[in-house]
């Protein structure tokens, strides 16, 4: 539960809304997904469901690949601004600490104050966004030492228009914790 007293306060008690974030329970997820369309659809060709599964496990398949690579790079400290970055952090091996701080909002839920303390007991240098902040927020991030680095938590559908896919986003996701281990080139 989290969030300003009033009507913000809310939980995610019940919902893990970003568990495709660990490329890893993404694939066991798609392929029990196909399996049950592939149960439930007697009489119907399943060949092009096989096809599509087929496709999508080799794409999340290259993405857990991707997120092994990860976890064995040295990575600094990273601050997540919300809470939806968990299952990232598992696949990535990341040293992930949790500000609550909706990145979008004047102030932290607890305070600019538990931002900052968070910022000196653990060194981290990056704060993971959502998408990229205002130049206000920018500002306030910098004084504090901290650079945004965006990574989409991917829990509503990626593109309205659909021209960017999941795997596709989520490869930039993993290309911008990949480029925070020194020595990985930057873009």
């Amino acid at each position: 539960q989290h969030g300003p007293e009033g009507e913000g306060v809310h939980d995610h008690a019940h919902w893990a809304s970003h568990t495709w974030l660990d490329p890893n329970l993404a694939r066991e997820q798609a392929a029990a997904a196909a399996a049950g369309m592939q149960n439930r659809l007697p009489g119907v060709s399943t060949v092009g469901i096989r096809a599509r599964a087929e496709d999508l496990m080799a794409e999340l398949g290259a993405l857990a690949d991707q997120a092994a690579l990860i976890r064995g790079l040295e990575l600094p400290p990273i601050i997540g601004s919300e809470p939806v970055y968990e299952y990232l952090a598992s696949a990535c091996g990341l040293d992930l600490h949790e500000a609550d701080w909706h990145w979008n909002e004047p102030t932290p839920h607890d305070g600019m104050e538990s931002l900052r303390n968070l910022v000196l007991a653990t060194g981290a240098r990056h704060l993971l966004v959502p998408a990229a902040p205002t130049e206000e927020r920018l500002e306030v991030l910098r004084e504090l030492g901290l650079e945004p680095v965006v990574v989409m938590p991917l829990a509503d559908p990626p593109t309205p228009d659909g021209t960017e896919t999941f795997t596709t986003l989520m490869g930039r996701n993993l290309d911008q914790l990949q480029a925070l281990a020194p020595g990985q080139p930057v873009d």
